[in-house]
């Protein structure tokens, strides 16, 4: 009865294959090499690289990472912006559970690769009831809710955000811009995102969603890329 199942299984290689890819990128390996090379070594399917291709960063670079985000009460009193469709997009992808990573630098991302292709729908105005009840409820002061125009629809989606706010009397403006990087980056307050080179841009980066998903009851299921009882407090 040694034997284990496939799900442990598949969960082992995941571990291995994680921890390869640390190792090769922290010595500087560029990402699209080394995931393809340790991903045909685990002979991982498409959506196991895209885990790992989403979920780990070498260790030193995780650990900066993690120490720079906000905890879920660094936004009280403030005003916050936000990186919208970013952040509707993981929480979308929570709400109709597809698969979330609980990533290397402590965010979590979703592994769906929607951006181009995302269109709104009735699970937008969930994500953005969220949104706005959690900002409320963490005492954000005013938001800057930025959505990316070359995306369908986006000037709709941020005429609801804007009517979600005014109904729930947060102050704030949602508006459709052709790149929200660029007004988010230079930001003084909190920025809410999970884009990595955002992050790393910002001086006061928010894992917004991940801590939305956190909250959700019963717990989201999140995909891990260390074994449990692992300490990763850099």
């Amino acid at each position: 009865g040694l034997a284990m199942n496939d799900d442990a299984r598949d969960l082992s290689r995941l571990y291995a294959a994680a921890e390869d890819l640390r190792f090769l990128l922290a010595r500087g390996y560029p990402r699209p090499g080394a995931l393809t090379f340790v991903g045909n070594r685990y002979q991982l399917a498409k959506d196991r690289r895209e885990i790992l291709n989403r979920g780990v960063y070498p260790e030193a670079e995780a650990a900066a990472r993690r120490r720079r985000l906000l905890g879920p009460d660094g936004v009280r009193g403030r005003g916050v912006s936000v990186d919208g469709h970013n952040v509707l997009i993981t929480l979308e992808s929570a709400l109709l559970g597809r698969v979330l990573v609980e990533c290397d630098d402590g965010l979590i991302r979703d592994v769906a690769g929607l951006h181009g292709s995302y269109r709104p729908s009735e699970t937008t105005e969930t994500a953005i009831g969220l949104v706005v009840d959690f900002l409320i409820k963490k005492g954000v002061t005013c938001v800057l809710f930025l959505l990316d125009a070359p995306l369908t629809y986006s000037g709709e989606t941020a005429a609801q955000v804007n009517a979600v706010m005014a109904g729930r009397g947060l102050m704030g403006r949602a508006r459709a811009v052709p790149i929200p990087e660029a007004e988010l980056g230079s930001f003084s307050g909190p920025t809410a995102t999970s884009d990595s080179v955002l992050i790393d841009r910002v001086s006061k980066p928010f894992d917004l969603a991940g801590w939305i998903i956190r909250d959700i009851k019963p717990p989201e299921a999140l995909t891990r890329l260390r074994p449990s009882g692992f300490r990763n407090d850099g």
